[in-house]
């Protein structure tokens, strides 16, 4: 068993204990969206979308009688300083300890936070069991979006706004074998339907995750929302105090934590649900702040009440998970912690001195029930409340002290996965663009570069002599640019169309791909040229099209996706086939390995080519084959006297650019894998739903990988293409 498995959750048991005063606010229904859902089709076992779990010291009857996991402290919705994810982490729940925090405690000293803790797995909760008085319960929770994971230790994650009570599918005790019940009031028509799988699942809100949430206020975290910054600045904050063990100390102590970003939470969090999750959430759970049900049927239904243990209260819960916490550092004992926490080693010495100290240690279990009452008998109420504040306090360091590690790791993982998720993957088909129509370009046999002969310097000089620089050459005479996306494609397809052969309308082929292509994010290079057999369809473009400004970073992944659906469900009339495609190029793919000699002109190009130029008819040396090339000129003037045959018939022309209209920014975000659907027989998909998630994922990839080829070792390679889409049109 992992060390840390033991307690780094014990939160996901105490953000949530709302006092008996919250019931009085809950009222009426959950506000959510005014759209009647369709009937639930998931009456089988199977399990579709995500979970969240939750312990909790409260039985399922009385989270029912205040409407579900409420956030603690009356009035948190109107609380700035409550939607401070990080202060929601390394405060104590129960409120405690604050005296040396200013930051973090309230005007009031009531403490109030915005969100419910709970772990996206349930094997971090059931080390638990053994808790002070009873053992509690685990709630099974269906994922939405406003549960946000921000990669905390052991998938802690937080509920924005709480959790409703028809939103828990069932619950158990927190035994071992302890069987679980079903929730009867589980609404399974919003939460377990088909229709909405795609809305069951957390938002990420670290930009760690590659599809991490860039709409999500990134205040509410603590950082910057830029990923790049973040992935340098995460971690390396250095606002330590020497409350623990002295200057060397890495702990946050009294005042040394950053003011909180006050004056705005509440209002980005509120503009996040409601407007900017375009529905994902408010469909669900209703708009924020939220309104909880209240069930006032009087029949109990069989949902399981509190035990007969004696309880003492609501914030005495909460005191004893503290202390249940502590519990599981002190088992763990410094070896264990040292597992945990690397290089902490002082530290965690000093805090276990200090727990010592104040006696934390010393805090009876559920093994010795009548030491626990006695502590808590009214001649050592003083006693209790002193130690309470003391302890409390130190579970607040030693959570600073995890935040900070997890702050570490995800400098390291921001920048390991930044360069990992943008790398650009291996494609199946590329978009290339020309003038030239497609009766021109099977003449000529493909697409090839204007210079088909490279310089005698290519087989004498690879690099200089004597430490001297490598020599350089102009070798872009010798690669064929094209693009991951159709609306790059068409757009240089109809920059050329006007150059080069103005009042003719330019084309976008969908080539696939063979390994001499090499995939840079956005762009591609095919290294000799393109045969003709490689074209898989054509699509003629408007003359002097221009792709909308929408970006893929300016769109959540749910805009891009409803985007993509409505593109998709239209009647498409895109893309032509080329009768002559050689189903023999379906097994290949681009190259997205560069060799570090690409830059440089010498055997290096000629060696990549006896790799990867075999499927495109390499026989050891320049060119691909017998130079055909038909000029501009040429081609414009067989155009203007009918001499090409149109690449469209009329119609299905006049469709494609209705199409085109209609949907501009999927058209023009549109990836490769788009193709799938757009060109029948390029590809099978199961249908609109699948091609949607997929074609939007690409589009992500896509674009982080254009931010890979700008920042890698190969970004001399694309800035060199950028100048053979220029040399094309000069």
């Amino acid at each position: 068993m992992r060390w840390d498995t033991l307690f780094l959750s014990a939160a996901a048991f105490w953000h949530s204990a709302a006092d008996a005063s919250a019931v009085e606010r809950v009222v009426g229904l959950a506000a959510r969206e005014n759209t009647p859902p369709p009937q639930s089709n998931v009456e089988q076992q199977a399990q579709i979308g995500q979970y969240v779990y939750r312990a909790d010291p409260r039985s399922p009857r009385q989270v029912r009688g205040l409407g579900g996991f409420q956030p603690p402290g009356p009035g948190w919705e109107q609380e700035d300083l409550a939607f401070d994810m990080e202060r929601h982490f390394r405060v104590a729940p129960n409120g405690r300890g604050l005296h040396d925090y200013p930051q973090y405690r309230s005007t009031d000293l009531v403490y109030r936070t915005a969100y419910v803790s709970v772990v996206l797995k349930i094997e971090t909760l059931l080390t638990y069991a053994d808790m002070p008085g009873d053992p509690g319960w685990i709630f099974e929770i269906r994922a939405t979006g406003n549960i946000l994971d921000d990669d905390w230790p052991e998938t802690e994650c937080v509920a924005l706004g709480g959790i409703h009570w028809y939103q828990i599918r069932r619950y158990r005790r927190n035994l071992p074998g302890a069987q679980w019940i079903p929730n009867p009031d589980y609404d399974t028509n919003w939460f377990e339907n088909l229709s909405y799988e795609h809305t069951y699942r957390v938002s990420r809100t670290n930009p760690v995750y590659g599809d991490y949430d860039q709409t999500f206020p990134m205040d509410l975290t603590g950082r910057s929302g830029d990923s790049a910054s973040d992935a340098e600045s995460v971690g390396d904050s250095d606002h330590t105090s020497t409350t623990m063990s002295g200057d060397e100390s890495e702990w946050d102590g009294p005042g040394s934590t950053p003011q909180p970003r006050l004056g705005h939470l509440r209002d980005d969090a509120m503009d996040w649900v409601n407007h900017r999750t375009q529905t994902r959430i408010t469909s669900l759970v209703g708009y924020f702040p939220p309104v909880f049900r209240r069930y006032t049927e009087t029949v109990d239904r069989n949902i399981p009440g509190p035990s007969r243990t004696r309880t003492y209260g609501e914030l005495k819960w909460m005191d004893r998970w503290v202390l249940a916490g502590l519990q599981r550092y002190l088992n763990m004992g410094e070896e264990g912690l040292r597992v945990l926490l690397p290089d902490s080693e002082e530290m965690i010495r000093s805090w276990f001195n200090n727990m010592n100290m104040a006696g934390c240690s010393t805090w009876p279990s559920r093994s010795a029930p009548q030491k626990f009452k006695r502590l808590f008998s009214r001649a050592d109420v003083a006693d209790v409340e002193g130690k309470l504040e003391q302890c409390s306090k130190l579970y607040s360091e030693i959570r600073t002290l995890l935040y900070k590690s997890a702050e570490r790791n995800w400098s390291s993982k921001t920048k390991k996965q930044a360069v990992e998720a943008s790398k650009p993957k291996p494609a199946k088909v590329v978009f290339y663009a020309d003038y030239l129509w497609p009766e021109e370009a099977k003449a000529q046999g493909g697409f090839f570069p204007t210079v088909t002969v490279p310089p005698s310097l290519m087989n004498e000089l690879e690099s200089g002599e004597d430490g001297q620089e490598a020599a350089k050459v102009g070798w872009e005479a010798f690669l064929v640019p094209a693009y991951m996306t159709f609306g790059k494609a068409a757009k240089h397809a109809a920059d050329l169309a006007f150059h080069e052969t103005k009042n003719f309308s330019g084309i976008v082929y969908a080539v696939h791909a063979t390994p001499n292509i090499i995939n840079l994010g956005h762009t591609a290079a095919a290294v000799g040229g393109i045969q003709w057999s490689q074209v898989l369809a054509w699509q003629q473009i408007p003359e002097g099209y221009r792709p909308p400004h929408s970006k893929v970073s300016d769109m959540s992944r749910d805009e891009l996706e409803k985007t993509f659906a409505a593109a998709f469900s239209a009647n498409n009339t895109l893309f032509t086939l080329n009768d002559d495609y050689n189903h023999t190029f379906d097994q290949y793919q681009t190259t997205v390995d560069i060799p570090q000699n690409m830059s440089v002109m010498g055997p290096g190009l000629v060696r990549f080519m006896n790799q990867y130029g075999k499927p495109v008819g390499w026989t050891g040396k320049f060119p691909l084959s017998a130079p055909r090339n038909i000029t501009a000129e040429a081609s414009r003037q067989a155009k203007a006297n009918n001499a090409v045959a149109p690449p469209h018939d009329p119609g299905m022309l006049s469709s494609a650019w209705t199409y085109m209209e209609n949907h501009p920014v999927a058209v023009a975000l549109l990836p490769v894998v788009g193709l799938l659907l757009l060109v029948p027989g390029v590809g099978e998909v199961a249908g609109v739903t699948e091609a949607t998630a997929l074609t939007a994922g690409e589009a992500i990839a896509t674009e982080q990988a254009e931010s890979f080829a700008m920042t890698s070792a190969s970004s001399g390679l694309a800035t060199i293409l950028r100048g053979v889409a220029k040399l094309k049109i000069a």
